[in-house]
């Protein structure tokens, strides 16, 4: 403290000079050798949790959980209980899941996000572990990565996703726009196998023939 030409206190004017937060780096991805990998793809939302398994890059198994129940606790809840009867049937070398996108409403966001936290509860229940970073993904790095086009709004962009998975895999899932019950379409259970699908094609060298589209910092 400092006193001014009438005696009063005045404060020290000190530069305080901000600290940049550092930029997130990349996750180091190491090659797979293909030797009994077993990817399980989540895509959830408050309605359902579309799945999918995946054996050393072949799709094996895929399908959907209901969320049930007359709240959001208890949804979690019974979801919470799915998921550890799922890692316990399954076995999975690797969990991975989508994010919820930020761009939507402040309320959806925050619903989903909760969903997510259950993923990373049940996970750590399971496996002891925090999940790897690399096995969190954005939706917009799904979608760029088994190369689908932007629609014109949500429900062309679910009908674009199913019809690559459909000619990928060789299948025939249903879609229905605006069906929010999902009595017709299957678009969980595409979202969920274009997650695994996408994945591989990052982080699993080989995979379709070609080499990973992920290039680790150390390269």
């Amino acid at each position: 403290m400092s006193r001014g030409a009438r005696g009063f206190a005045t404060k020290a004017k000190v530069n305080v000079r901000r600290r940049r937060k550092p930029r997130a780096k990349k996750p180091v991805v190491l090659p797979l050798t293909g030797v009994g990998i077993r990817v399980l793809s989540l895509d959830s939302s408050s309605k359902a949790c579309g799945w999918a398994v995946f054996d050393d890059g072949q799709l094996v198994e895929y399908g959907r959980y209901n969320q049930v129940g007359d709240s959001h606790e208890e949804r979690l809840s019974r979801f919470h209980t799915w998921l550890l009867e799922m890692f316990a049937q399954w076995k999975p070398t690797r969990v991975i899941y989508e994010l919820p996108y930020q761009g939507r409403m402040k309320n959806t966001f925050g619903v989903l996000s909760k969903y997510i936290g259950v993923i990373e509860a049940a996970y750590w229940t399971h496996f002891q572990a925090p999940v790897p970073p690399e096995d969190a993904f954005a939706a917009r790095l799904v979608k760029k990565t088994i190369g689908a086009q932007k629609g014109k709004d949500h429900e062309a962009n679910k009908r674009i996703v199913l019809l690559l998975v459909n000619q990928k895999f060789s299948l025939s899932l249903k879609f229905k726009a605006n069906d929010t019950k999902k009595k017709v379409s299957q678009d969980d259970e595409a979202d969920a196998i274009a997650l695994n699908w996408a994945w591989h094609l990052l982080y699993y060298e080989g995979f379709d023939g070609r080499e990973r589209g992920f290039e680790s910092s150390s390269s």
